[in-house]
């Protein structure tokens, strides 16, 4: 093939379209280096109890901060882990729905769409982590029996 040959073949080609999608590249990396921290300094809040129980978690659903009101003294520790661990996940809710507002705005980016498809199409698309299995069953749950209550009264009046 003879160079002008090459040539029409790449006379499509403009150096204009090249330097267009590497600054829609670069302003997507941006973008998404953005988000992702502003996703890590996300903070969601839950409470449980009427307030006596407030839970403050990371994006991950760590536990950044634990406030237990002084009412709660006296509060079998079942009830009060079942008090806290239901304030954890009003807090995980709130930072899932937050980072996922978040993040909803580089899903949306028509740019990033077609990067991702291309990346797909290429066999370039990152692959999902399997979660390890589990080796050890968790135990069975347990629910509060009318026959604890008789020690601390029913629900409705321990935070009273």
């Amino acid at each position: 093939m003879s160079v002008v040959g090459r040539y029409e073949e790449l006379a499509w080609f403009d150096a204009t379209d090249v330097m267009n999608a590497d600054a829609a590249l670069t302003e997507l990396m941006v973008k998404a280096a953005r988000i992702e921290q502003d996703v890590a300094r996300l903070r969601g809040r839950g409470e449980s109890a009427l307030g006596r129980v407030r839970v403050e978690v990371d994006a991950e659903g760590k536990i950044t901060d634990l406030h237990l009101d002084a009412a709660l003294h006296g509060i079998a520790p079942p009830e009060l882990a079942r008090l806290i661990t239901a304030a954890q996940h009003a807090a995980c809710v709130h930072a899932r729905t937050a980072a996922e507002e978040l993040e909803l705005e580089l899903r949306d980016d028509p740019y990033a769409a077609a990067v991702v498809s291309e990346a797909a199409a290429a066999g370039l698309a990152p692959e999902t982590p399997t979660p390890p299995a589990r080796t050890t069953p968790l135990p069975p749950r347990t629910a509060a029996r009318r026959d604890d209550w008789e020690e601390i009264g029913p629900p409705e009046t321990w935070l009273r």
